[in-house]
């Protein structure tokens, strides 16, 4: 790990991921007054122990660590049972159909992104909103999720409403004032449709293997 110098920066982040270069990239991109990453960690076992000395208001968790694509799952489960105050950014470079966005979620994640789309401006708003309370994912995963879906997903109209207007660039907080309701009741709702999205993907799993199966060799 390496520890970072003492601020007066009013949002406390912690990075791990097993690139050095995108750890470095992660930590100069949240550069500025009101963010201060208080610790770089190259492993989970890293991270766990960083969080016991001080635990981070926000950890930015890469997905895919030491070659195994579930590590920032596991790790996002372990930091919330440690920590439950602090919110997980799920990060991802190679996720690309979004199979692990449900399980993140499930693992106590409050946002999930791509690299490519927070390796740019949008990195410490998205912390920042994440430190507030608020959940929050990438647009573009809200837009595959609802185009791979179909009649078998069950979204209810509001629920795809909801998903459209995350894909249009949305957060949690413009989405309860636009449709009159508490931002944890939004944050339910996503939930819920995380919930049907990894039952839609185990069950599209769960077709092809039977298919498979049932192909003549």
């Amino acid at each position: 790990m390496e520890p970072q110098a003492e601020s007066n920066a009013r949002i406390s982040a912690l990075i791990v991921d097993d690139d050095r270069s995108a750890r470095e990239a992660l930590r100069l991109l949240l550069h500025g007054p009101d963010i201060e990453v208080i610790a770089l960690c190259e492993t989970p076992e890293a991270c766990l122990d960083a969080i016991v000395r001080r635990p981070p208001q926000v950890a930015l968790v890469d997905m895919r660590m030491q070659g195994d694509p579930y590590a920032g799952v596991e790790l996002i489960r372990q930091i919330r049972a440690l920590s439950p105050a602090t919110a997980c950014l799920a990060l991802t470079a190679s996720d690309r159909r979004g199979d692990l966005l449900p399980k993140a979620f499930y693992a106590g994640a409050h946002g999930y992104y791509r690299k490519g789309y927070v390796l740019g401006d949008e990195l410490p708003a998205i912390v920042r909103r994440l430190a507030e309370g608020a959940w929050d994912l990438d647009p573009e995963m809200a837009s595959r999720i609802l185009r791979d879906s179909d009649d078998s997903t069950s979204f209810t109209p509001h629920e795809r409403d909801l998903l459209r207007r995350i894909a249009a660039g949305e957060s949690a907080t413009i989405l309860a004032g636009a449709f009159h309701e508490r931002e944890t009741t939004i944050h339910t709702s996503i939930r819920n449709i995380m919930g049907k999205a990894q039952s839609a993907r185990t069950a599209e799993i769960e077709r092809l293997s039977e298919r498979a199966w049932r192909t003549p060799r």
